[in-house]
């Protein structure tokens, strides 16, 4: 009687079961990075919109001659042309975050002057590199949201 050892190849059920596992522990850190990468992404996103949307209603102020106002109204903005006047609902921008504002109606004048105050988004402490735009009389900036005092400083 030949009692002689068989080398079969192939994996046990357990080594299987391990590989799954450690799979599925990367999966889930990975998800998690992207998640985040993904709300940092919108957030920067948002704040460019944020800022060019201001610097094209400066622009049409100007060059139309007619005053503007801005409102901030959860994720969307709004253009009413010729406050007190016509008010004319002009364009509007809809964004993937919610949003507070500083000053908020925004009054740009027939000359394209106004604005003051800042725009930022309400997630705080997301990594974002910019978090906030920042409206003076002339310039529009992006910048970082100091969480404590809720101010906006231009980068």
């Amino acid at each position: 009687m030949d009692r002689t050892l068989k080398h079969e190849s192939g994996f046990t059920l357990v080594e299987l079961m391990v590989v799954v596992a450690l799979l599925g522990i990367l999966s889930a850190v990975a998800m998690s990075r992207f998640d985040h990468y993904k709300t940092v992404n919108a957030i920067n996103d948002d704040m460019h919109k944020i800022a060019a949307f201001f610097q094209t209603q400066q622009l049409l102020a100007f060059t139309q001659k007619q005053a503007m106002q801005i409102t901030v109204n959860g994720n969307q903005l709004t253009t009413i042309i010729d406050p007190g006047g016509t008010n004319t609902v002009g364009p509007t921008l809809t964004l993937k975050n919610v949003m507070q504002a500083a000053g908020s109606p925004f009054l740009i004048s027939q000359r394209g002057f106004g604005g003051n105050g800042n725009v930022r988004i309400n997630a705080v402490n997301t990594g974002a590199e910019y978090s906030c735009v920042q409206l003076d009389n002339i310039r529009i900036r992006l910048g970082v949201r100091n969480g404590a005092t809720s101010t906006c400083t231009p980068l």
